[in-house]
Order: C-alpha cells, then structure tokens, then sequence
C-alpha cells in the first residue's frame, strides 16, 4: 500500500491512478458520472480526503465543466489493514475502445 497510515498520499496515489485510467480511456474529469470513496475513520480523516478531492476536481478549472456525483462513506475498515482510503469511479467511455488497467497497492 502507498502512503501506508497516511491518508493524504493514499487519496493522492488513487487520483493519480485515475488520471491514468482516464488516460488511457482517452476521458477527462468531466467523462467521470460517479466517485465513491471509502475511508477508514471518517471523523479522523475525511477532512483530508474531501481536501484532496476538491482539488483532484478542480485541476486547470476543469471543475466548472464536471458534473461528478460523490459521496464520501466511513468504513471501520478495508481489506488490506495499512489501507485507509478507497474508491469507485463510474466513467462514460465514448470511443469503441478497450483498456485494462492493472492498479499496484
């Protein structure tokens, strides 16, 4: 796990992983219909993760063209222990292409 305790690099790792998978997919933010994110101890460490979401969201002003549900949801906990931080994103995909990819921990 990246970041491993600390929530801020972890959320930061994530978006950077979506930036590639919206890459890939040739999308941008603004394809992006839905984020769900999962953290563990949200009294604890929302605040940190709603931060770096906002800014992820307004990268170059793109926030304005970006009609993104989200909801941020406390877990007691994630599959791998040193995880804090989780999250789904549903894209609008508007080429006939495929893409895979594989996401480290």
């Amino acid at each position: 796990v990246v970041g491993a305790g600390d929530v801020t690099k972890q959320i930061k790792h994530v978006f950077g992983r979506l930036d590639q998978l919206l890459n890939i997919l040739e999308c941008g933010i603004t394809d992006i219909l839905t984020m769900n994110i999962q953290v563990v101890d949200i009294h604890k460490n929302g605040k940190a993760v709603s931060t770096a979401e906002n800014e992820y969201l307004m990268m170059g002003g793109k926030f304005k063209k970006a009609a993104v549900a989200m909801r941020l949801v406390g877990v007691s906990g994630l599959y791998l222990n040193e995880a804090l931080v989780q999250l789904e994103a549903k894209i609008v995909v508007r080429k006939a292409s495929m893409a895979t990819l594989i996401l480290e921990r």
